[in-house]
């Protein structure tokens, strides 16, 4: 699947993105370590938006959710990787809204 990498230097990280319908399975990784799998097909939100020049009504979306944190890695330069593990083409959507680090000593 499309993968998005990114670097920071800090000892904290939160993302943030859209949960619901359309959102396909995806995965993170923190420095080449192991896979962590992250849900971001569900939302307490209910909303209409257009798709396709069909307007839903019955979705349940949200945006700047966040959907990962860690506040415990070692200061230094840290990178992510997500990667979009859609196999449902009618749930592919993979977004990265905006990202918040730290840095404390």
């Amino acid at each position: 699947g499309a993968t998005v990498v990114f670097s920071f230097n800090g000892t904290g990280i939160w993302l943030y993105g859209s949960t619901g319908p359309f959102n396909a399975p995806s995965s993170l990784q923190i420095d080449g370590g192991a896979a962590i799998s992250l849900n971001r097909t569900s939302s307490s939100t209910s909303t209409s938006f257009p798709i396709d020049g069909y307007f839903y009504t019955d979705r349940k979306l949200a945006f700047q959710v966040p959907f990962y944190s860690n506040d415990n890695l070692s200061l230094g330069t840290h990178t992510i990787t997500l990667t979009n593990e859609a196999v449902d083409p009618s749930a592919s959507f993979f977004d990265l809204d905006f990202v918040s680090s730290s840095r404390w000593m």
